[in-house]
């Protein structure tokens, strides 16, 4: 069982690493409350990285909000999740490594396969050769209508998408 801790600063912007080997940071929803926690300190991405190498920390999985839904039925929901999805990345393509982790979503009434072609639509949309972080999708629980139950639906969607490699697999 691993456990989660946040990474500390101390008011000198040095990281202290704790004991645990597990950070968890999620993206969009919580990037005011993790901006005032930093502010002040005057750390930029170049600091960070180098403080990172120095304490040993890496690489970061940062997760996106559970909000997203690239494969809802109502295109103002994938509107959203795209426009967000693409924000993320955008604030994390300068830290090495780093990972983005997202749940494929809920097709909610028009069927596996057609969730599975609009989270490719989607991914397509969102990946382009500079994207930095490689995405990684998540294995769902398989309850309702949940797209990415097993890994022969997630290698469906994988299929679809043209940038290949900017994709990974986390198992929950």
């Amino acid at each position: 069982n691993m456990k989660q801790s946040y990474i500390m600063m101390n008011p000198n912007g040095e990281i202290i690493k704790p004991e645990n080997n597990s950070y968890k940071v999620l993206g969009s929803v919580l990037m005011d409350d993790i901006q005032s926690m930093v502010d002040g300190l005057d750390l930029d991405i170049a600091e960070y990285n180098r403080l990172a190498a120095q304490k040993d920390i890496g690489p970061i999985m940062a997760h996106s909000p559970y909000t997203l839904n690239p494969c809802a039925a109502r295109p103002d929901i994938r509107e959203f999740t795209i426009n967000t999805m693409k924000d993320d990345l955008a604030r994390l393509k300068d830290i090495p490594g780093v990972l983005y982790n997202f749940h494929p979503g809920s097709h909610v009434g028009p069927g596996p396969e057609e969730g599975i072609r609009l989270i490719a639509e989607s991914l397509n949309e969102i990946l382009t050769e500079d994207t930095n972080p490689k995405i990684l999708l998540e294995t769902m629980s398989g309850k309702g209508s949940e797209v990415g139950r097993t890994f022969e639906e997630l290698k469906q969607i994988m299929d679809m998408v043209e940038l290949k490699d900017k994709l990974g697999v986390c198992m929950d």
